[in-house]
């Protein structure tokens, strides 16, 4: 099976990939992925269907994946879900994530009951709020925004999941309608890149005070995998 070959494997090869898929991807941005999921979850064991989803079983804990391949069985499609780690505790849990690089801040509650807390008062971006900020300036600086509006999908809006429009074809049609929906509802990565590119990164700027300069999904992914990369 093309999953079992590419998680088992030291490093991937570019003969096991459709060119669609490296003209998103790079090989040196999968074998960082690669290298990023063994580091957390330890040796790769198996693959098991669990009805239509898959399970890639490593030491440390189960990866669900989303895997498809065209007719000369070359990977087209490649989605790893948030892992489930075995045996995970808060101790264990805050240990890693306090051992990250950067600043950190960190805030555990169990009915209103502060569990854990470092640096908790610190200004830090949070990942998919920022979505919201996306909205607002769609709202505020759209005269007349009409949702019906139909515009192209472009390819340079591409973006790694969350979401689903990542294996939309380019240039396909979509309203604004649908390009926020799906933004809000399902952090819909490649919607949200597509939206700040029709709003204007400088205006969405307007409500990121502490996001300047503001870094799309696909930005952000590509930055982190460099800074992976040179650490290796």
């Amino acid at each position: 099976m093309a999953l079992s070959r590419l998680l088992g494997g030291a490093s991937a090869d570019e003969n096991w990939f459709a060119p669609s898929f490296l003209a998103a991807l790079s090989l040196e941005e999968v074998d960082i992925l690669l290298r990023r999921i063994r580091k957390t979850l330890g040796a790769f064991n198996e693959v098991r269907e669990t009805g239509k989803a898959l399970e890639v079983i490593f030491d440390g804990g189960v990866v669900p994946t989303e895997v498809s391949t065209d007719g000369q069985g070359l990977i087209t499609r490649l989605l790893l879900h948030p892992p489930r780690v075995k045996h995970a505790t808060i101790e264990s849990s805050v240990a890693a994530f306090t051992a990250l690089t950067g600043r950190t801040a960190l805030l555990v509650t169990r009915n209103d009951e502060v569990l854990v807390e470092k640096d908790a008062d610190l200004a830090l971006n949070v990942g998919s709020a920022f979505k919201l900020a996306v909205l607002s300036a769609l709202l505020m600086h759209t005269p007349e925004l009409d949702w019906a509006r139909v515009i192209l999908l472009q390819p340079e809006a591409r973006s790694l999941p969350s979401g689903i429009m990542h294996s939309w074809p380019p240039l396909s049609p979509v309203t604004l309608h649908t390009l926020a929906t799906l933004m809000i509802s399902i952090s819909d990565n490649t919607a949200t890149d597509q939206l700040i590119s029709f709003v204007g990164r400088d205006i969405v700027e307007d409500f990121t005070r502490h996001s300047r300069p503001l870094l799309t999904t696909r930005e952000a992914f590509r930055a982190s995998l460099r800074i992976e990369s040179n650490s290796t």
